[in-house]
């Protein structure tokens, strides 16, 4: 009888692998990362921090204050502002959502709005009653607050090419917002419109530099604009910021009454007002990282707050400017305390009583902005720049818990995990160097420098049985470095070799190391001094690049951009690279990252999302819409890529880890935000090479036997399990489909498991 119920679960399940889900499960996410806009309310202060929301208290105690509330978005969050007791929230490719504040530590989101298109995304909002105006990147949208839902009514001043409507406020009848980033600066400035007729009175044009914000007076007839930076418009040699005030009292046609130019240095603190809160028409600009206004040469370079008093509109005029960290971005103002949106800090508290002598009450960290991670067993390690790393255990794949934090000295660009997962590697930007870190204590144990610069990238990094693989990049020079951590408490440079046209690297488990330069596409042997197995130019060699690689189980990966380029697919035989078939378009060219698993081939762009691909015939099975950046298409954005255990890490620099799975049966959480269907317990990784660990939503009930079937529906493992036993290690069968099933309090239950040693 059980043969013949375990043959038609088979065939159920044969049919339901069969039917195609056209998408790529996104199943969590963790949280926190370098604080980016802060919102006081009611003694409450909410932050977001990278794509996550952060609730504190801060009407008792001092910082660091405790962290009431958490909300993972899928994009990082770029205003927070409330409005008659509901709290809205700009959160990029996320959209804009509503959150009711009855009980301020613990909001609820009540409606929400997410873009369908790459051309939206939600970076400010204003409000002219029940109506919403939202800077939605190449727009501005207008909704209606219906309560409990936002309803698009229309989109006005639509935009083209690379330009944002970064800014928007409202203040009687007048709607204004910031125009920036458009080729040749024809139509940066801000824009005023009748806010009840959607017309347009008039037009400012900004010539210096990009528009980011802008802030109506109270008691004035005033507009400030957060000019932002001439860097930033130009790629030019001026790092100074712009912050200036028009008179409105004819909106038709703006005065300028006020002009500040505030300084920086290139690269190093470059000053762009970014966003301001007034009060009593004390205007409180967070200008990224201006200077001191007496700042001379040889000073420490700290970013500071300014204050302007706006009151009278012939007499603006520049009161202080206060420490508020190199890279700050928002300034939200409770009472006589000043909260500072940082990169280094989270969120720093000052004392301004007296605004002429702050004082700095301390800091509430949120974590850095990311740029790499790893998992080994339930373990995920995130590298983060300003903060040092996080170590998160991820047992509950939705639901990462974070269980330390390593605040190091120094920019942390990637983190790797040994092979047996005894020890975490960091690779440091400042210092240029790799350290060794006990994964208990966080404690450093060893490291050793890494060439001769202080300010290095580390775009890739990969561990292969007792070595490690390093890309790095000092301005124009292109370094592979390779570690023997044989030893990980004396960590030897076994080799390095000047690569200057490198693009891309990828290590497999073997110890195979491919490598793609503009010029060709290799494997080196890590376990051998980089000895090189094969090479192969790319087709049309004079015309095409390598731009990215990776692969999997011998088959690469690699992308080709030039003349008739696409991605390309070759078998690695062991002594040479053998092209299969010819070159496929993808729906968007040149991507960032590649990585492929069991299920897909995965590809990540920087303003374009994530694609899964079927590997067989590079056919389009899923899609993600990542957080996306605001000022460029080709910065910041996906740090990394790559695929664990069958799970898919998507690594986004101003947001968080992402966790997927192109398992199109892949069961997840009621409790999941996307809703999907719930399940007593399921397997993972699946496939495996026969360990596994149970995962269930009543664990807490205890499992009792767990009961393994070939397709013949033979017993071929059973195990009576300790109620506490989640790891399971099944002895040496043959690949292929099983069925596990586990009995427990609530009953049985039956699940495919692949095995694939």
């Amino acid at each position: 009888m059980k043969k013949h119920l375990l043959v038609c679960l088979f065939s159920l399940i044969a049919i339901n692998l069969s039917v195609a889900q056209n998408k790529l499960s996104f199943i969590s996410a963790t949280t926190g990362a370098a604080c980016y806009e802060v919102c006081y309310y009611n003694n409450y202060l909410y932050a977001g921090a990278g794509n996550t929301l952060l609730v504190y208290n801060v009407s008792t105690g001092s910082p660091p204050y405790i962290k009431l509330f958490e909300y993972r978005f899928t994009s990082n969050i770029d205003n927070i502002q409330v409005y008659k007791g509901s709290m809205y929230i700009s959160a990029n490719h996320a959209g804009l959502s509503k959150w009711n504040l009855t009980n301020p530590a613990q909001p609820q989101l009540v409606a929400k709005y997410v873009p369908s298109s790459l051309t939206e995304a939600a970076y400010d909002v204003a409000f002219y009653g029940d109506t919403i105006f939202a800077a939605f990147k190449t727009k501005v949208a207008v909704f209606k607050d219906n309560g409990t839902s936002l309803q698009l009514i229309t989109n006005i001043a639509a935009q083209t090419g690379n330009t944002r409507i970064r800014g928007v406020a409202v203040k009687g009848n007048l709607l204004a917002f910031t125009v920036a980033y458009s080729p040749g600066n024809a139509v940066d400035g801000v824009y005023l419109y009748n806010a009840k007729t959607l017309t347009q009175l008039s037009f400012k044009q900004q010539t210096y530099c990009d528009p980011e914000d802008v802030v109506f007076g109270q008691n004035t007839n005033l507009m400030h604009v957060l000019g932002g930076t001439q860097s930033y418009a130009s790629l030019g040699l001026d790092p100074s910021g712009l912050f200036y005030s028009l008179d409105i009292t004819n909106p038709s046609v703006p005065v300028e009454v006020y002009r500040d130019t505030l300084p920086g240095i290139y690269f190093l603190a470059v000053a762009q007002p970014m966003n301001a809160e007034i009060r009593n028409d004390t205007i409180y600009v967070a200008t990224q990282s201006a200077l001191d206004m007496n700042y001379k040469s040889g000073d420490p370079l700290t970013g500071h707050t300014y204050i302007y008093d706006c009151s009278n509109p012939s007499n603006i005029h520049l009161l202080n400017s206060v420490y508020g960290g190199l890279w700050h971005f928002d300034a939200a103002i409770d009472n006589k305390k000043m909260h500072i949106a940082s990169e280094w800090y989270g969120i720093k508290t000052l004392d301004i009583n007296d605004i002429y002598n702050e004082v700095d009450l301390g800091n509430t960290r949120t974590g850095g902005w990311n740029l790499g991670s790893d998992k080994y067993g339930n373990k995920l390690v995130v590298a983060q720049e300003g903060f040092g790393f996080k170590l998160y255990d991820i047992t509950n794949l939705s639901s990462p818990i974070l269980i330390n934090s390593k605040v190091d000295t120094g920019f942390c660009f990637k983190t790797r995990f040994s092979k047996n997962g005894n020890y975490i590697f960091g690779l440091y930007y400042t210092g240029d160097d790799f350290r060794v870190f006990n994964p208990n204590t966080l404690s450093l144990v060893a490291s050793i420098q890494l060439g001769t610069g202080l300010t290095n990238d580390y775009p890739k990094a990969y561990v292969s049985n007792d070595k490690v693989a390093v890309f790095q990049k000092s301005g124009l020079t292109l370094t592979l470095y390779l570690i023997n951590v044989m030893n990980p408490l004396s960590p030897v440079v076994e080799k390095s070799i000047v690569l200057n046209n490198m693009t891309d690297i990828f290590a497999n488990k073997t110890g195979k190391l491919f490598v793609s330069t503009k010029d060709s596409l290799s494997v080196l042997d890590l376990n051998n001094n980089l000895q090189k197995l094969a090479t192969i130019p790319p087709p049309n060699n004079t015309f095409n690049d390598f731009t990215s690689v990776t692969e999997y189980k011998d088959t690469v990966y690699a992308y080709i951009t030039g003349l008739g380029g696409g991605l390309a697919k070759y078998h690695f035989t062991g002594t040479q690279l053998v092209q299969i078939g010819t070159l496929t378009a993808l729906p968007v060219a040149n991507p960032k990252h590649m990585a492929a698993d069991s299920f897909a081939l995965y590809v990540s762009y920087h303003e374009n999302g994530l694609y899964a691909f079927k590997k067989s015939a590079i056919v389009q099975s899923g899609y993600y819409m990542h957080g996306s950046e605001f000022v460029f298409s080709n910065q910041w954005g996906p740090q990394d890529l790559y695929c664990k255990d069958n799970l898919l890490f998507l690594v986004e620099y101003m947001g968080q880890t992402s966790i997927f799975s192109g398992d199109d049966n892949f069961p997840l959480s009621i409790n999941d935000t996307n809703n999907r269907l719930s399940t007593i317990f399921r397997v993972y990784p699946n496939p495996s090479d026969g360990t596994f660990t149970i995962f269930s939503d009543q664990r807490s009930q205890g499992f009792r036997t767990i009961s393994i079937f070939n397709i013949q529906g033979q017993l071929v493992y059973k195990k009576d399990l300790d109620p506490a036993e989640t790891t399971i290690k099944i002895p040496e069968v043959r690949n292929g489909l099983y069925l596990a099933e586990l009995q427990s309090p609530l009953g049985k239950q039956v699940t495919k498991l692949v095995i694939e040693r």
